[in-house]
């Protein structure tokens, strides 16, 4: 006997993250436009640790580029789509 399958059809389980206040702000900054060197100086970080964190974001989101992890964060309503 098989067991019964308790996925509902074909539908998408909503992502669950926990993110720092850190990378919404960061996410935030991308969804202006703010380039890496700006959003590191206003967090007060060296670009190297900026970049670190980014990784990290990008990981976590499953992301692989700025605007890519800009999407899903809207997608998910991490961050808001009216900035």
């Amino acid at each position: 006997m098989k067991p019964k399958n308790t996925n509902s059809g074909n539908k998408k389980q909503p992502l669950k993250l926990i993110l720092l206040k850190k990378h919404k702000n960061m996410l935030t900054a991308m969804a202006k436009g703010d380039p890496d060197k700006a959003i590191a100086m206003s967090m007060g970080i060296s670009l190297s640790t900026y970049d670190f964190h980014k990784r990290k974001l990008f990981k976590i989101l499953k992301a692989n580029s700025k605007p890519n992890a800009v999407h899903i964060a809207h997608k998910h309503n991490i961050i808001c789509e009216h900035l």
